[in-house]
């Protein structure tokens, strides 16, 4: 139980955090972690920009054919609705490592130790809602694997397995956002400690 509290234990006493947090991750680990990052982050830009770029093209011929030529295209809706999907399940890592989802503010005005503690608290409920996508994403690819679009003869999964891959992205991304959060609080607790000691 206590390996499982150790984020909590952690905001409560920052000064613990050279003695607890990551026996076993040294510097060099969470480098390597940054580098990974780094380099799905970039892949999942460049895959979601050059979506975004097939998805436009998509819906420009199709409407075009439409309204121009009365001739509609049986497979664009599908097509621009798989394209789409996978394009905002690329952008969710890339959202999440920059921390700029929507974020609703309970706590306005608060700073220092409790602002991050609420952090820290955050990263750990997206760990269960991440969790959640990879278990439950799994099994609906198995379940769509038998199914397939009315107009492009391609099984649903295609599609569906974005949900998993994208919330495995997103697991090595909230490790980031944790232990960032967890040092910058320890150095605030430290500093605070420094300070009254000094005081």
């Amino acid at each position: 139980m206590k390996d499982l509290l150790w984020p909590l234990h952690v905001a409560v006493n920052p000064s613990s955090y050279k003695r607890e947090i990551f026996p076993e991750m040294g510097e060099m680990t969470v480098k390597i972690l940054a580098r990974i990052n780094n380099s799905l982050e970039l892949v999942c830009k460049k895959l979601a920009g050059w979506i975004l770029i097939l998805f436009t093209l998509t819906i420009s011929v199709q409407v075009t054919l439409r309204a121009v030529f009365s001739y509609p295209l049986s497979w664009a809706q599908d097509g621009a609705v798989m394209l789409f999907i996978w394009m905002v399940f690329l952008g969710a890592p890339v959202a999440l490592r920059q921390r700029s989802h929507f974020i609703i503010d309970l706590f306005n005005g608060r700073v220092g130790r409790s602002s991050l503690f609420c952090d820290v608290i955050s990263d750990i409920l997206i760990f269960v809602f991440l969790y959640v996508l990879i278990v439950y994403g799994s099994t609906f690819v198995k379940i769509t694997s038998s199914m397939y679009y009315s107009y492009i003869y391609v099984p649903q999964a295609v599609v569906v397995i974005s949900i998993p891959v994208s919330a495995a992205i997103m697991t090595l991304m909230n490790i980031e956002n944790l232990v960032k959060d967890l040092r910058t609080l320890a150095n605030i607790g430290a500093a605070c400690e420094g300070g009254v000691r000094n005081g």
